[in-house]
């Protein structure tokens, strides 16, 4: 018997890394999951790759909290949820 487990942001950062982007995506989104991980305080194999669950997650996060602009944190939030919502 099999179990399977559900995908997490380790899963996501692993398909990220080896995707043929352009330019400085592949960078670009490998950094904003790791920042997603250290901002919730979870490793990225902790942390479901469920949009529905990450979402609101990371709403209630204050990004000056964590030394981010609310620019920078907007860029951030939504490069894993592009890439959640696109598996």
């Amino acid at each position: 018997m099999t179990t399977s487990r559900a995908p997490t942001l380790a899963d996501v950062l692993a398909a990220v890394s080896v995707m043929d982007l352009p330019g400085t995506a592949v960078r670009d989104m490998t950094s904003a999951l790791r920042k997603v991980g250290t901002v919730l305080g979870r490793s990225l194999a902790e942390i479901p790759a469920d949009p529905s669950k990450l979402g609101p997650r990371l709403e209630g996060i204050a990004p000056s909290a964590h030394g981010i602009s609310q620019q920078r944190w907007q860029r951030e939030k939504s490069d894993p949820q592009l890439q959640l919502d696109a598996q």
